[in-house]
């Protein structure tokens, strides 16, 4: 098969290579801090939880707080490690909060059984 060397494929291919030029730039840079809130307040990136030091996703990379240079993007291992890590994270926050949700039905349950006029007896 012949390569495609019309100036539409080649113009594509030039695309390409400046758009993943571009983002390896960004992936090498430190990310400022207020640049990576706007991008959580946008819902362009995503944190991991609502806790001190949560890792970011944010370009099918993990981020990290570095220091006051900035968030950092962990490199494909790293990232590819954080993602195992945060399914087992998830998949922990879904069973305790099903698990709260259960306790406090269970714990509901008889007073909200019975009628009104009946709950004083009990």
């Amino acid at each position: 098969m012949a390569e495609d060397t019309s100036p539409t494929s080649q113009g594509t291919g030039r695309f390409e290579s400046v758009r993943d030029s571009a983002q390896q730039r960004i992936l090498e840079a430190p990310l400022p801090g207020d640049a990576m809130k706007r991008l959580i307040q946008e819902g362009r990136a995503s944190r991991l939880g609502d806790f001190p030091g949560s890792p970011v996703r944010f370009m099918d990379r993990w981020w990290r707080w570095e220091d006051e240079s900035g968030w950092a993007a962990l490199d494909e291992a790293g990232s590819s490690e954080v993602d195992r890590q945060a399914e087992r994270y998830r998949a922990a926050v879904t069973a305790t909060r099903r698990s709260l949700h259960q306790q406090a039905y269970t714990d509901l349950a008889p007073t909200c059984l019975v009628p009104p006029a009946g709950r004083a007896v009990l």
